[in-house]
């Protein structure tokens, strides 16, 4: 089963993805921060990382480029203009989640970043 770790400074947004992605079997992890997010994924490497661009320290950018290309797949998640997302798209070549998303955009993105399908996705 996929790693997925979940970083965003909003405690409901980090529960909305967690609980629709273990409804769905997945190991799910959170985290709050940068420091964090570094930390948990050099303790325990993940698969797919939900990254919120826009965190109170620093900002989504500035953790991909920390990562660099040892990084895991990423899913920006984001409600800040699209100019500040196209950019880390274009940069990065990341999906893009815009807030507010739907379960159904969460489990699409892990669909497509990881492969495989869901029982709850549309066809």
């Amino acid at each position: 089963m996929p790693r997925i770790l979940i970083c965003d400074d909003e405690p409901g947004v980090r529960k909305f993805i967690r609980e629709v992605l273990e409804a769905e079997g997945h190991a799910v992890r959170e985290t709050d921060g940068w420091k964090s997010c570094l930390e948990a994924l050099h303790d325990q490497p993940a698969d797919l990382l939900f990254l919120d661009l826009n965190l109170p320290e620093v900002t989504g950018e500035q953790i991909l480029d920390a990562l660099g290309t040892t990084r895991p797949r990423v899913v920006v998640i984001t409600g800040a203009g699209t100019e500040r997302a196209d950019e880390a798209f274009v940069k990065h070549r990341v999906r893009i989640l815009m807030k507010p998303f739907t379960s159904y955009e969460i489990l699409e993105a892990v669909r497509i970043d990881l492969g495989g399908t869901f029982g709850s996705s549309r066809q």
